[in-house]
């Protein structure tokens, strides 16, 4: 059932730019005037934990139609054992419950030193995975993005109401699309979460953090272990009865690996930076540290290196690093930062500085031989824009490789000597210039180590996205530890107070209106440059797709793009500032935090056509080429400040 409400500081979930950035989606206290519209198991889950009814506007039903649909026999892998019935089947269950087989029979496998069928049986499980993923949920909401070249087309986009738009790019559903069953996957999932939470509660406990699937509880001050162990068995047994598998299994299932040590539970403690960035682990005697569990969430990009060597006062991971959460680089990071944490001390041991106002920990990642590397990754040519894009490149087929690294860092140009003491002689057009607004990413062909890519660098084969042009030798490198520097003072931005220490409070949010962003899969190398200080090319990082040019300002942080819109001969239609900027206008001084940066105030003016008019003038003024104290405005005609954000803090 999907229902139409106007919530009045009801605990929904709400997808927004919490960061100014991105769109995420967070559980809040939403108000508004506008009726949204959610499906009945988010309404239940924000009345089990507000106590309150929200202001019911209206309800849809979907009921199954009396068509029925002839199936056959599917026999999995080609095996009879794994035969699925759908006249009589679940689907998903079935695929489920075959998972749950094979594991068992893994394990087995593993136990008995039979690698080699544990391995066989690793990749059917996984296969089963993907498939009840893709089947159960994937299938329902399968849009596929087709991008036309050519004038902007008429589009009519269905939203919370129907409206015509103008654009390239044209979301076509898929052969299986119910949008509006597929909702109700996700939403079970957070009425699964919520439920779990109100238990809690109710036994006095609360969470540490929560993901997808799992929830961390947290053991209040003055109540025994064993006490809320029980509280914690008890919540994970209320949902066995709800389990829809053979042999009731349990859905929330307590993790022995995790939690116990030895076959006895061992006090477990967590370290949480923000959402999908944490770590869990025991205090061992001596002052060392068990990680039984780190995420690597935001480092992907970075992991596939080798030639790492763990420093020696770290030990040596328990197991297989890689189920702990990632690659052994990885877990250093996290074994310093969780000593530094828990001593007050850092790897050099200096003390741990902290925010004079909120007295949150201010860890850096330590400096060494490994991060001083430079920072690249390997982007597979996948798709034909990637080939069409990238097909010059010597070597480059489909489905080759192409070495990505960063943008240049604003603190590598400031301290590389590009730029005088002054900074009043700077032209438009000097390198310094060029990277202090450029933001792109840089690639070249295939790298295979570090040492390739410093060949690539010094022979001059790294060229920028955005335009193509070589980078100079001269020109130092983004390093890894330029990467990492805010790693572990990364804000949550979904949070009340994003730089508060201890449990964060949900955001109070007003809705003021609703915005149809489409597709989000075009979104996620998005998110991924938001992580690593790059950009990596045009509609693939979620840029704007239309016909004709395009007038682009660039900040190391993101791109801002102008688009002007008029009205030619009663016909709409989109169409770009033509490439005519103004020459911009600079001034340099001293960032007013005292850190010893330059800040660079500019003034760019776009005209549309050629001709200048005061609907069609924009003006645009990038505030700020501080590393840590960076942030950007838009500026009306009239001069006067329409937007600020900041872009980067500490």
């Amino acid at each position: 059932m999907l229902v139409r409400l106007r919530p009045q500081n009801d605990l929904l979930p709400a997808r927004a730019r919490y960061d100014g950035l991105t769109y995420n989606i967070g559980q809040q206290h939403v108000t508004s005037r506008i009726p949204l519209w959610y499906t009945l198991a988010d309404v239940v889950g924000s009345v089990l934990r507000t106590g309150r009814v929200p202001d019911i506007v209206a309800a849809v039903e979907l009921v199954p139609g009396e068509e029925r649909v002839t199936t056959q026999h599917i026999a999995l892998f080609g095996r009879a054992a794994y035969t699925i019935d759908l006249a009589q089947d679940d689907l998903f269950t079935r695929v489920i419950d075959l998972r749950t087989e094979i594991k068992a029979t893994m394990k087995q496998a593993k136990a008995a030193g039979n690698e080699a069928e544990a391995a066989r049986l690793d990749g059917l499980q996984q296969a089963l995975k993907l498939l009840a993923n893709s089947t159960a949920y994937g299938v329902l909401v399968e849009v596929n993005e087709k991008a036309y070249s050519g004038r902007a087309l008429p589009i009519d986009v269905y939203a919370l109401d129907t409206r015509r738009r103008y654009g390239n790019l044209v979301e076509q559903p898929g052969p299986y699309f119910a949008g509006a069953v597929g909702t109700f996957i996700p939403a079970a999932g957070r009425l699964l979460l919520a439920l779990a939470e109100r238990l809690a509660a109710d036994r006095g406990l609360t969470y540490a953090m929560c993901d997808t699937d799992s929830m961390f509880f947290t053991r209040p001050d003055g109540m025994g272990q064993e006490t809320f162990r029980a509280h914690c068995q008890a919540i994970a047994a209320w949902f066995t009865e709800l389990s829809p598998y053979t042999g009731k299994p349990p859905i929330f299932e307590y993790e022995a690996d995790v939690n116990d040590w030895e076959g006895a539970p061992a006090p477990l403690y967590f370290v949480g930076i923000s959402a999908k960035r944490y770590a869990l682990f025991n205090k061992l005697p001596g002052g060392s540290y068990r990680l039984r569990k780190f995420s690597s969430h935001g480092l992907g990009l970075w992991g596939r290196r080798t030639g790492f060597v763990r420093p020696s006062h770290i030990p040596a991971p328990w197991t297989d690093v890689e189920e702990l959460g990632g690659p052994e680089w990885v877990y250093s990071l996290w074994y310093d930062a969780i000593r530094a944490l828990e001593t007050g001390r850092l790897p050099n041991g200096q003390p741990l500085p902290r925010d004079l106002t909120t007295g949150a920990p201010q860890y850096r990642v330590p400096l060494d031989e490994w991060l001083a590397a430079p920072a690249y990754y390997q982007l597979t040519i996948s798709t034909w824009e990637l080939w069409q894009r990238f097909q010059d490149v010597p070597g480059m087929r489909p489905g080759n490789f192409l070495t990505v690294l960063p943008a240049v860092h604003p603190s590598v140009v400031v301290g590389s000597g590009l730029l005088d003491e002054e900074g009043e002689d700077v032209e438009d057009d000097s390198l310094a210039w060029q990277l202090l607004h450029d933001g792109s990413a840089l690639y070249t062909g295939y790298c295979d180590t570090v040492v390739d890519v410093h060949a690539a660098h010094q022979a001059g084969q790294l060229r920028r996205v955005g335009d193509d042009q070589r980078l100079s030798p001269e020109v130092p490198l983004t390093t890894m530890a330029d990467m990492l520097q805010g790693y572990f003072t990364h804000a949550e931005a979904k949070a009340a107070n994003s730089q508060g220490v201890g449990l964060l409070a949900r955001r109070h949010i007003t809705v003021e209106r609703v915005v149809a962003i489409g597709k989000e899969s075009n979104r996620l190398a998005l998110m991924a440059a938001e992580e690593t200080f790059g950009t990596v090319g045009g509609h693939e990082m979620g840029a704007p797709r239309v016909s004709g040019k395009r007038w682009r300002l660039s900040s190391p942080k993101t791109w801002l793009t102008c688009w002007l819109q008029r009205v030619c001969r009663g016909r709409r239609s989109t169409t770009c500032a033509k490439a005519r900027p103004r020459r911009p206008r600079r001034h340099w001084r001293r960032c007013r935090r005292g850190c010893g940066y330059w800040t660079l105030t500019t003034r760019r003016t776009s005209s549309a056509g050629g001709r200048r008019s005061r609907q069609n003038s924009w003006q645009i003024r990038w505030v700020a080429i501080c590393s840590e104290h960076r942030s950007y405005g838009r500026v009306k005609p009239n001069g006067k400040l329409r937007s600020g954000r900041n872009l980067w803090h500490g």
